[in-house]
C-alpha cells in the first residue's frame, strides 16, 4: 500500500468531506459552496468544497476532497485522539 502525505488543510477537507457525505446521504443537494463529485466511483450524493478535486482512494471505498492547487499524492497518518483535535492547543492539527 502506498503511503499518502496529507497536509493539515487537506486533512481538514477530507474530514469535512466525510461529514458532508454523512449530512448529504439523505439530501439531493450539496450545501452552499460545495459541488457534487462527478465521475465513476463517487457516491451520487457526495460533495466537496467548490474548487476542490474529488479523488477516490482504497479501490473506490474512500473519497478525498483535495484543495485547489493541491495534488494530494501523499497522505500522512494522524493521531486520532480528540485532545489533538483542539486547534488552540495543537495548531499544527488544523
Amino acid at each position: 500500500m502506498r503511503k499518502q502525505n496529507l497536509n493539515p488543510l487537506s486533512l481538514a477537507l477530507a474530514l469535512l468531506a466525510t461529514l458532508t457525505h454523512l449530512i448529504t446521504t439523505t439530501s439531493a443537494a450539496c450545501p452552499a459552496n460545495f459541488d457534487f463529485c462527478d465521475g465513476s466511483g463517487f457516491p451520487s450524493n457526495f460533495c466537496c468544497p467548490s474548487g476542490s478535486s474529488c479523488i477516490t482512494l482504497a479501490s473506490n471505498t474512500t473519497v478525498l476532497c483535495c484543495p485547489a492547487g493541491g495534488d494530494c499524492t501523499a497522505i500522512n497518518p494522524i493521531l486520532c485522539g480528540t485532545p489533538y483535535q483542539n486547534a488552540t492547543l495543537h495548531p499544527e492539527s488544523t
